[in-house]
């Protein structure tokens, strides 16, 4: 069975091959497997960003609970529109804790909208939903009477569930890498000195 992987990779064994020498081909083995799988996940994390659509609205104090159930829902039903991933809809927080500092500057509620990527970003702005959303649900409730009632923000960023493990894969790369040189120069080594 190890014979026929080592040959898959373009190994060789002898039949001859000391006890020894086989444990370090299946150490090396491992370790050339385990840089294998450790690189995709370097690969995943220096280039899987996604888009961060955040958008802050200040809704007019009139609006009845019916209109913000419906802008709610509406809201929601983005997420059927390709390439996005995540959406959140809530009304702004004005006492998270005892002493809070209130800098919602008058915006009520916010909306944020996690994409796949750029081009899903513009799929999204051009959206038939998406503008009817904004033309018969969004702009209603808006409060008309103060500056700025709509404010959008986008940015590429990290992927959220990516983050800790990239920062590890990223942290621990050098070691590992330098770890790798060592096994292989030690292998080797050892394989040299066995045919001497």
């Amino acid at each position: 069975m190890l014979e026929r992987k080592m040959k898959s990779v373009g190994g060789t064994l002898h039949k001859n091959t000391s006890q020894h020498g086989r444990y370090s081909i299946i150490v090396l083995f491992n370790f050339v497997n385990f840089v294998h799988e450790f690189s995709l996940d370097l690969l995943r994390c220096s280039r899987y960003t996604m888009i961060f659509h955040l958008v802050l609205l200040k809704i007019k104090p009139s609006a009845s609970g019916e209109q913000l159930d419906n802008l709610a829902a509406s809201l929601k039903s983005l997420s059927g529109i390709p390439g996005v991933l995540s959406i959140q809809f809530e009304q702004a927080n004005k006492c998270v804790y005892v002493g809070y500092d209130d800098r919602t500057k008058g915006y009520t509620h916010a909306l944020m909208v996690i994409l796949a990527d750029k081009k899903a970003l513009e799929v999204y702005d051009k959206d038939t939903l998406h503008q009817l959303v904004k033309s018969t649900v969004i702009k209603p409730v808006l409060d008309t009477t103060v500056n700025d009632p709509v404010l959008a923000v986008d940015w590429e960023g990290e992927a959220p569930e990516l983050s800790s493990k990239c920062s590890l894969v990223k942290h621990y790369g050098f070691y590992l890498a330098a770890v790798g040189a060592l096994s292989l120069a030690g292998f080797v080594a050892l394989r040299y000195r066995s045919r001497l």
